[in-house]
């Protein structure tokens, strides 16, 4: 199984073998080979994406963005004058 990250787009390839010596009535999921992409959210960590494979479970963690906060303005000294006139006004 491989996972890669390129140009923003997470791409998990792998193969599933085909069970031997065991009588199948219905498979929900085929054999062989298979390929998933998923475009990742702008701003993603992709240099810490962390991969887990345990007990046929792959779990994927990826950094999400990090929030962007409210960025303050500082008012200049004769703006600030004007402003607390028009607001008394």
């Amino acid at each position: 199984m491989t996972v890669e990250v390129e140009n923003g787009v997470l791409t998990i390839a792998g193969e599933r073998p085909q069970v031997e010596g065991c009588n199948v009535f219905r498979l929900e999921r085929p054999n062989g080979h298979f390929q998933r992409s998923l475009r990742l959210p702008e701003g993603c960590d992709v240099d810490n994406v962390v991969a887990d494979f345990r007990d046929g479970v792959l779990e994927l963690r990826v950094p999400k963005p990090a929030q962007r906060k409210p960025k303050k303005i500082a008012i200049a000294g004769s703006e600030k004058k004007e402003l607390r006139q028009t607001v008394a006004a």
